[in-house]
């Protein structure tokens, strides 16, 4: 599960939206941080942090659907192998 996992991680921040909007946040930190107005920099900041969230957890999501549709197609068993894949 760690491999499916971490490649969903590296899946959904390499979406192009996802990605772009990212990159965006990044900028408005850095815009406001270099015109020195420290509580743009701070709400740019806390945005970045709920996005990131918001990101992660979609990505804790569709990982539990991707483990359920598994055991689904596993016939209800929690590993991987399949019945006579010993």
């Amino acid at each position: 599960m760690r491999a499916a996992g971490s490649s969903a991680v590296s899946r959904r921040f390499t979406r192009p939206e996802t990605r772009d909007r990212f990159r965006a946040q990044h900028g408005a930190i850095c815009e406001s941080v270099m015109a020195g107005d420290v509580e743009a920099a701070g709400e740019a900041a806390e945005a970045h942090i709920h996005a990131t969230h918001q990101a992660l957890a979609e990505v804790r999501e569709a990982e539990a659907r991707l483990q359920v549709t598994l055991r689904r197609l596993n016939g209800g068993h929690v590993s991987a192998r399949r019945k006579g894949d010993r």
